[in-house]
């Protein structure tokens, strides 16, 4: 059972509800390996179609599900420098793209599509003997990247950080 918000409230807010189940069917390709010495890639595409299957309303049956994208491709790439003085120095880059997002509520057939989501990161490391450090900085672009909608004359939303920053320090036992 998924909880969900149904109707709006007087003076704003939503009603909360059991909406029955969904059906989530899709596929998931993933796909790693080195392309030159050094230089491995990951690569993931998902589709995801995911629809309310039952309910105890049945006028919602057929919705896709909120807050869901059809389509989600990633890439990442790192690139360690094997040898020399720079050897353990690591440099990767990779994005997430996400297509025919939808932030509908289940009370209504309206789906509320999603602007595209592009989000772009980096990191830079260094490996010595059993000690690790990387600095990695997500959305490097600084973009405006949310999820949310529209239902009703009520507006919801949720945002991401803007350009944003991860230190870690590892060592291996």
């Amino acid at each position: 059972m998924l909880v969900t918000s149904d109707v709006p409230m007087e003076g704003g807010g939503f009603y909360s509800r059991q909406s029955g189940q969904a059906n989530v069917k899709g596929i998931e390709l993933d796909i790693q390996g080195e392309i030159a010495p050094g230089l491995g890639i990951v690569l993931n595409y998902a589709y995801t179609d995911a629809k309310i299957s039952k309910d105890s309303d049945p006028t919602v049956v057929g919705n896709r599900l909120p807050g869901t994208a059809r389509h989600i491709q990633n890439t990442w790439l790192n690139y360690r420098i094997p040898t020399g003085k720079l050897a353990g120095l690591k440099i990767s880059a990779g994005y997430q793209y996400q297509v025919k997002r939808v932030a509908g509520l289940v009370y209504d057939k309206q789906e509320y599509p999603l602007a595209d989501y592009f989000r772009l990161d980096a990191a830079l490391g260094y490996s010595i003997n059993r000690f690790d450090i990387n600095l990695n900085v997500n959305n490097l672009l600084d973009k405006y990247l949310y999820v949310g909608g529209k239902s009703g004359s009520y507006y919801w939303w949720q945002t991401e950080p803007g350009r944003n920053f991860r230190l870690g320090l590892g060592y291996r036992f």
